[in-house]
């Protein structure tokens, strides 16, 4: 014989149907809808990609096109900013930088650490030296006239990706 039950919180105020031999629901639970989003999110590519391991040339490749953004939105920022407010366009370089090692961390390597993270910040680093020595004009380290933002941005190269790093305890499963 079935009876009516009610179910609190579940917003709607409803009832539902239920069987007693069987305990099953006309219409999902409300864990069980959570169960079937949260099941859903993690199954997007995106997040299939990011917490994969890749390959030594995908990692090396998505490193040189994330520090590519990163490079071209500091670019942008001095050719615009800097002669306006050099202290402005310094804190919009760093939120350039941090911004692509977000992009870096959340997209490519999920469960990366901070080793990995570091030496992403260094390799980032190396291509900066590398594009000021080739084209001196690119000021990506910033201007020789302020060494005091030279070393800020210097250091938000190398630290940017480890802000988003998970610990070595975070990462094994």
């Amino acid at each position: 014989r079935a009876q009516i039950l009610t179910i609190p919180g579940d917003g709607a105020g409803s009832s539902e149907l239920l069987n007693p031999v069987f305990r099953t629901y006309s219409q999902p639970t409300l864990a069980a809808r959570v169960v079937a989003v949260m099941t859903t999110i993690a199954s997007h590519p995106i997040e299939r990609f990011a917490a994969s391991k890749h390959h030594v040339i995908t990692t090396a490749a998505l490193v040189l096109l994330f520090w590519l953004i990163a490079a071209l939105l500091v670019m942008g920022v001095n050719s615009a900013l800097v002669r306006v407010t050099p202290g402005a366009a310094a804190v919009v370089k760093i939120a350039a930088i941090v911004s692509a090692a977000f992009g870096y961390m959340r997209l490519t390597a999920r469960n990366a650490t901070v080793d990995h993270a570091l030496l992403v910040g260094l390799v980032w680093l190396l291509l900066d030296v590398g594009a000021e020595i080739a084209v001196a004009r690119f000021a990506l380290l910033g201007t020789p006239a302020r060494p005091a933002m030279r070393d800020v941005l210097l250091l938000a190269w190398i630290i940017a990706p480890a802000l988003f790093a998970r610990s070595a305890s975070d990462a094994a499963p």
